[in-house]
């Protein structure tokens, strides 16, 4: 019985909308990212995008977008031998990416105020590594040391994975509060199995297209 009680308020929400316009959002946030798979600790970035709501009913609808990610995390490379002993280097991670999602959406009515309302969204990714750097400080030999984060002993610049994104509009103005969960191991050598992952948050302004 609670259980069609929650689901009858739930519909309900959705039914009390009129017919939405297609909207277009231009966002921008940050982010916090780290690999799982390695000794890897969260660091912060931003990200840029746009994205494009296309109304499939007064609750459905279908979300493509397109955003620029710069990213940051540390790791702990322990694989050194010298001297017949073990130690470790930190590197900060560096990577700039192009990401493609589809997100599938729920629009759910809100009392906050007139034309308010909140998005629950959820959708595969696909994205693609354009550049970045790993940086340290070797202290043994007392020299910087720089590496391309996407090379052939590392990670590939390919990923994919899923997009959670909860958004409340306001009117003109979003926020967002998001996941991205990497699937694929990006690793390109054997070993650990590195996947991405990614906590952000964006603001965004709303262009509703007729």
């Amino acid at each position: 019985m609670k259980i069609k009680i929650l689901l009858l308020l739930f519909l309900s929400g959705c039914v009390s909308l009129q017919a939405q316009e297609t909207y277009l959002s231009i966002t921008g946030g940050f982010n916090s990212s780290y690999y799982s798979g390695i000794d890897s600790d969260s660091k912060g970035g931003y990200q840029i995008g746009v994205v494009s709501g296309i109304s499939l009913s007064k609750c459905f609808f279908i979300e493509p977008g397109l955003h620029f990610i710069s990213r940051n995390s540390k790791y702990t490379f322990t694989d050194q031998k010298i001297d017949g002993n073990v130690y470790s280097m930190p590197f900060n991670i560096e990577s700039n990416s192009l990401q493609l999602p589809v997100l599938a959406g729920y629009r759910l009515w809100t009392s906050f105020q007139k034309n308010s309302y909140l998005l629950i969204k959820a959708g595969p990714y696909i994205s693609y590594g354009l550049s970045g750097n790993r940086t340290a400080r070797d202290v043994y030999f007392d020299q910087s040391v720089k590496i391309k984060t996407y090379t052939s002993d590392f990670i590939q610049p390919f990923d994919f994975g899923l997009k959670f994104d909860f958004t409340f509009f306001i009117q003109h103005v979003s926020l967002h509060l998001g996941i991205d969960k990497g699937l694929i191991n990006i690793n390109r050598q054997a070993g650990a199995y590195i996947q991405t992952n990614m906590f952000w948050t964006s603001l965004g302004y709303n262009f509703y297209l007729k």
